[in-house]
């Protein structure tokens, strides 16, 4: 595995635990109609966005010294994109938390995961050449980030039971796109390493050498 495809899968990974945070903080928010579980949001959102970060790093590196293409500059803005907008979230919430100017926090919430929906449309489109698991995977993020956005509408209108059930679907649906994210990225590694292994196998019994091996 390359370093870039091995950071890629870390920021995956980093995506994978930080949805399973937030889905555990909004449902528990639903459960019990509390704001403790905000703190498992906020550590969520923290850790998703590092996980974005390292993923617009690792396509940034992936480059070299060659310029990119639409799609993967599409895929690099996507990634910061949803860094950013999980910063806004982990942000939010921690106001919301703290009870301090709630809200405004339940607005940046909003426009924070409006961000994160657009970045993770932009990487749906940007990926599409990493196969469809992938694809599959930024889109459910962009999809529950817009249901978290519209999740955040509904309390300002004090609809709050409304507000946290879809706020709770959304969190499940990123958690379900990061986990497919992560499964397709690992098959598609698993399967360079393999064609990359036959190659190195075809070179030797050739009496040619291989670098790769």
């Amino acid at each position: 595995m390359d370093k870039e495809m091995e950071l890629l899968l870390t920021g995956t990974g980093f995506l994978v635990a930080g949805t399973f945070f937030s889905a555990f903080g909004a449902t528990k928010v639903f459960a019990t109609g509390e704001d403790d579980g905000l703190a498992f949001v906020v550590k969520g959102n923290a850790i998703e966005g590092i996980g974005n970060s390292l993923q617009a790093i690792a396509r940034e590196k992936a480059l070299a010294d060659r310029e990119a293409d639409e799609k993967e500059l599409l895929a690099i803005i996507g990634c910061w994109f949803q860094a950013g907008g999980n910063a806004a979230n982990a942000i939010a919430n921690e106001m919301i938390l703290n009870e301090v100017n709630v809200t405004d926090a339940l607005r940046l919430n909003a426009i924070g995961s409006g961000i994160q929906s657009v970045g993770a449309s932009f990487e749906a489109y940007g990926v599409q050449d990493e196969g469809k698991g992938v694809v599959l995977g930024a889109a459910l993020i962009s999809l529950g980030s817009m249901f978290d956005a519209i999740s955040n509408l509904y309390i300002l209108q004090d609809k709050e039971n409304t507000g946290n059930s879809i706020a709770a679907a959304g969190a499940y649906i990123e958690f379900t796109g990061a986990l497919i994210a992560f499964i397709a990225l690992t098959q598609l590694i698993q399967t360079e390493e393999a064609e990359q292994a036959k190659e190195c196998y075809h070179y030797l019994h050739s009496s040619i050498n291989c670098r790769r091996c």
